[in-house]
């Protein structure tokens, strides 16, 4: 267990490093579409938990208690050729114009935070949004159907399963409509209060049991539809904040502190 708690502890920190820097990339690579690009960043996110929560639901625990182990051995083999992937991968134009005017700066760490302490703020701010509905309505919902709400596991990694589905689906779409009809705030921030609103009742319609999983269907179709309308956005929102010299640097700093502290302590909070 201690050893397996150190391997997910590494498994964040390496996340933590890639996740931020990964819509950086896209965008700066399509200069045409941005915002569709960025949206791919968080439907691969959504995409990841509809997989892992695929596995769940038909996985037999009782009668095959090591088969946890499987989803593990495979992605690991499935790691080591995204990591070739990633080998073969192009600087982006913004990056290597930079460095061949000389802009690159010396310290990227100190710049972004002397000089553009506003943006690490706001970054910081939608670091802590995500990670208190990504763990609380995504992660610790699953948990908490099964613990309070009387589900059974399999039910409701099936619930999560095709409400992360839909949420995959939709990102990209909403992203499209960002980009055609010039909507990426509107329903950025229509995304944020639509999630605060239908958050709870995420958890007001599971705690009453099975025998109201229709209204517990209504409330995930209406969140994962607000969560997609956020996302949609969310990191050309963010990848706007700094300038190129210290995007990377800056919004990975402020975001991930923020997701950590507040998304890892989400789960905790929820169960008190």
């Amino acid at each position: 267990p201690i050893l397996l708690l150190i391997f997910r502890m590494l498994q964040g920190f390496a996340i933590a490093i890639e996740f931020n820097n990964a819509g950086i990339y896209l965008i700066e690579h399509s200069t045409k579409n941005p915002i569709i690009a960025s949206s791919f960043v968080a439907a691969s996110a959504s995409g990841g938990m509809c997989l892992g929560a695929f596995c769940v639901s038909i996985m037999n625990f009782e009668t095959y208690p090591w088969i946890w182990r499987l989803p593990f051995i495979c992605f690991g083999i499935i790691s080591f050729f995204i990591f070739c992937l990633r080998k073969g991968l192009t600087e982006t134009p913004d990056f290597i114009d930079l460095k061949e005017n000389n802009f690159l700066s010396h310290n990227p760490l100190k710049e972004s935070i002397t000089k553009h302490k506003a943006a690490l703020i706001r970054i910081g701010l939608v670091g802590a949004f995500i990670g208190s509905f990504l763990y609380a309505g995504h992660i610790y919902l699953v948990s908490f159907l099964v613990k309070y709400g009387g589900y059974k596991l399999a039910i409701a990694s099936k619930l999560s399963f095709l409400t992360e589905l839909l949420l995959t689906i939709l990102t990209p779409i909403f992203a499209y409509f960002c980009t055609k009809f010039n909507l990426g705030k509107k329903l950025f921030y229509s995304g944020i209060i639509g999630l605060a609103i239908t958050g709870p009742f995420l958890f007001a319609t599971g705690i009453k049991g099975p025998g109201n999983i229709n209204f517990l269907i209504i409330s995930l179709l209406s969140y994962a539809i607000f969560d997609a309308m956020f996302a949609s956005y969310v990191y050309y929102y963010l990848f706007k904040q700094l300038p190129a010299k210290v995007r990377c640097t800056g919004t990975g700093l402020s975001y991930n502190i923020a997701l950590a502290t507040i998304g890892g302590t989400a789960p905790l909070l929820s169960e008190y």
